[in-house]
């Protein structure tokens, strides 16, 4: 059972590496679509996210927010982490950050339609 939770967290983490190297390849183009960056780095943020929680044995949350709030969360940060798991300290920013893409994601993707500001 341990294995097969590695495995879905290398495959989660596999994923938000392609989507960072999607994003990198696009800022690199000649046509940039600067919504297309925004998403697959959105996506690749809550990938790794959601990466940690499968390999930690807690049910990642099903949004594109993952919030302190909520009692995932909290599991998450209370676990004690494996010794090799260097990285736990980190582990509230990219909480912070899935919060900070979603809404920086939604802009991008819709504007600010209360001002009349269209995504582009």
């Amino acid at each position: 059972m341990e294995n097969q939770k590695e495995k879905y967290s290398e495959n989660l983490i596999k994923k938000a590496e392609n989507n960072f190297e999607k994003a990198d390849e696009i800022m690199k183009g000649y046509m940039l679509v600067f919504l297309n960056v925004i998403n697959l780095c959105q996506q690749s943020i809550e990938l790794s996210a959601k990466a940690v929680f499968k390999l930690m044995g807690i049910d990642f949350p099903k949004d594109h927010e993952i919030k302190f709030e909520i009692k995932e969360t909290k599991e998450l940060l209370e676990k004690e982490f494996p010794k090799n798991f260097y990285e736990k300290d980190k582990i509230p920013r990219l909480i912070f950050l899935t919060q900070f893409w979603k809404k920086f994601c939604e802009v991008a993707k819709y504007g600010k339609e209360e001002l009349n500001i269209g995504p582009d």
